[in-house]
């Protein structure tokens, strides 16, 4: 199963977003060790870093970041939370 976590604007130096998204990805670690986590960022190298998970631009705040190509990375993830 892969997991995809998004919808918020995650990466944008707000420190309580960023512990949830940290919690998150533990439980979710915890509870499914073996599926890959993509998560959209604002700060794409920097949130990979910290929490060692696959990234993508943040949809819906950032203008290069397109609707279809948003369709493309959701339709190869099993979850979206």
């Amino acid at each position: 199963m892969k997991i995809f976590l998004g919808g918020i604007p995650l990466g944008c130096d707000n420190i309580g977003d960023e512990a949830i998204l940290a919690c998150a990805v533990e439980i979710l670690r915890r509870n499914f060790p073996d599926c890959p986590i993509t998560v959209c960022t604002a700060d794409r190298e920097n949130t990979a870093k910290l929490l060692s998970v696959e990234t993508a631009p943040l949809f819906g705040f950032d203008p290069a970041a397109s609707l279809e190509e948003f369709q493309r990375l959701a339709a190869r993830h099993d979850l979206y939370v």
